[in-house]
């Protein structure tokens, strides 16, 4: 929820940066879920802070990270996916190997609040996710196809993405 209120207030702000000073803003989230150290670290006459650590924090940082590489604003793991399928609207993005980890761990975008994501955005989800299907089964040229289309009516960032991707696999 504060992920979606933040990404809210930042357009808000971005349309007084546009308008005043000619250029916005973007912040990326990555959120993550399962057991962290959280506290003050340090020690007394020497620098204290308080802050978050552990594996959970540092997949946290990798999916803030990753956000630039598909066009994304807010990427989540499935421990948050899982928890809260009810309330928000989550599109599965890719599965991506993690530094440390044997497994590779699959990444969603949040797409919003159930209530809020209209018909053009859930065909656009449901699309977008028979494509990835297509590619991650081998059918690349199909998937290619796929995401382009949705690329053209949506100009969806991740959907060009994996369009790209896909064409540099055809091409090869």
């Amino acid at each position: 929820e504060s992920a979606l209120e933040q990404q809210e207030k930042i357009r808000e702000i971005n349309r007084e940066f546009k308008t005043r000073f000619g250029f916005e803003i973007q912040v990326r989230m990555g959120i993550n879920r399962g057991p962290a150290v959280v506290g003050n670290i340090g020690s007394e006459g020497k620098k204290i802070e308080f802050t978050a650590l552990g594996d959970t924090v540092n997949i946290a940082s990798r999916f803030e990270g990753i956000n630039k590489l598909y066009g994304t604003l807010v990427i989540v793991g499935e421990t948050v996916k899982e928890a809260c399928k009810d309330e928000f609207v989550f599109r599965k993005l890719d599965s991506i190997m993690v530094k440390g980890k044997e497994k590779p761990t699959v990444i969603y975008e949040l797409m919003g609040r159930v209530g809020d994501v209209d018909n053009d955005r859930r065909t656009l989800i449901a699309e977008f996710e028979k494509a990835l299907d297509l590619y991650a089964q081998g059918e690349v040229a199909r998937g290619k196809e796929l995401f382009s289309k949705l690329f053209a009516i949506y100009k969806d960032p991740p959907s060009e993405v994996f369009m790209n991707r896909c064409g540099k696999l055809v091409e090869d």
